[in-house]
């Protein structure tokens, strides 16, 4: 039944978030050999591969469905695990990169407009913000309890976390077959290619959606950014090893509880403030990380985990109002491509500056270019008026 689509693609987004090699990643590639300049070109790398799949991944899931498009992508996911559970050095991390890359291609897009597809057929398309919420809570809670036995885990052996997570890729796969494609796609699959292809560039060059997805790419790439730095300062900070997860899963579940802040907070202080938050949180976080020098300084992290979850539901609303189903899937991959683009060029500069510089270094230059960035374009959708008043 169309209907088991919802749980399941709960379901799918809970596995994606319990991955419990998160937490000490960037231990495993330093206790390979690399570098933090290292850390960040290959995750370039990753969002190379994912812009240059992006978009094809997103044409594929409207031409041939959004099941195809997310059981390619959970494939590609286990395949990339895997890899990994057995890669050592530069290039072999790479390459496991390169197949993460493209598994996530194919999911960036795919689930969401399959979740709006499925609640239009079933007639309560208004419900996709809270649905939405629903699922997105739940990844990251799904992260918060990764995170702990992930911490565990690695304290014991610091490679099993990977093999776990290959595991958990392969029971996300099995249920991504059972997903049944909602009768919109089923439809929209007959129009010709051409006319496709001539649709989505008029759609994506929406002045609305061209906005709205360079604004939610500065403010994904800022939590992006602070994923890579967060371990670091730990590190610096002393903070033993089997204490990561557990830290992870705290800030994990403010992020949950702040998504059901989400609607609340849209109705009552309006959706202006919301994206106001988005953009204010990381940018004091970063300055505050950047300036202060003490242990204590940590309760900023707080601030990216808010922003988690509410970057997500709200952003995706407002460009879900303005995308029809045919083209769906395309977008929203546009969305993440964009994220990509950003930090390809700002990922290895933030390195750069780690190795040569400090961490605080790091901090307040990643603070400066997402204060300004982010400003700057929440000017312009409030001029022109893109952001619902609810």
């Amino acid at each position: 039944m169309i209907g088991n689509n919802i749980w399941k693609l709960q379901v799918i987004r809970g596995l994606q978030g319990l991955s419990v090699s998160i937490p000490v990643i960037v231990l495993i590639f330093h206790a390979s050999g690399l570098s933090m300049q290292d850390v960040f070109t290959i995750q370039a790398w990753f969002a190379i591969v994912v812009i240059m799949c992006e978009i094809p991944s997103g044409y594929f899931a409207d031409m041939y469905g959004r099941k195809s498009a997310i059981v390619v992508g959970t494939l590609f996911v286990c395949l990339g695990f895997c890899a990994y559970a057995f890669a050592s050095g530069f290039w072999m991390f790479l390459l496991a990169e390169t197949v993460l890359g493209i598994g996530h291609s194919f999911l960036s897009g795919a689930d969401s407009a399959m979740l709006y597809d499925t609640l239009m057929q079933l007639g309560i398309s208004t419900e996709y913000r809270r649905r939405e919420s629903s699922n997105h809570s739940l990844r990251i809670f799904s992260e918060g309890v990764a995170s702990v036995f992930g911490g565990i885990l690695a304290a014991a052996s610091l490679f099993v976390p990977l093999y776990v997570d290959a595991i958990i890729a392969a029971i996300s796969l099995g249920i991504a077959f059972s997903l049944v494609e909602p009768e919109a796609v089923l439809s929209g699959a007959k129009i010709s290619q051409p006319r496709n292809v001539r649709k989505m560039i008029k759609t994506v060059q929406n002045p609305v959606i061209l906005w709205i997805s360079a604004y939610s790419a500065i403010v994904q790439c800022s939590t992006l950014t602070m994923f890579w730095l967060m371990q670091p300062y730990l590190t610096a900070m002393h903070v033993p090893v089997f204490l990561y997860g557990i830290i992870f899963a705290v800030l994990l579940l403010i992020g949950s509880i702040s998504v059901w802040c989400l609607e609340p907070i849209a109705k009552s202080l309006g959706m202006r403030a919301v994206f106001f938050a988005l953009v204010l949180f990381p940018s004091v976080s970063y300055i505050s990380l950047g300036a202060i020098h003490e242990i204590w300084s940590g309760i900023f992290l707080v601030l990216f985990y808010v922003v988690r979850g509410f970057e997500r539901p709200a952003i995706l609303d407002v460009m879900n109002r303005n995308i029809g189903s045919e083209m769906r899937a395309a977008v929203l991959s546009m969305n993440g491509l964009m994220t990509k683009m950003i930090f390809v060029i700002l990922g290895p500069i933030v390195g750069l500056v780690h190795d040569t510089g400090s961490l605080h270094a790091a901090f307040l230059f990643s603070g400066c270019v997402f204060t300004i960035s982010g400003m700057s374009i929440l000017n312009i959708l409030n001029r022109k008026d893109i952001i619902p008043e609810r």
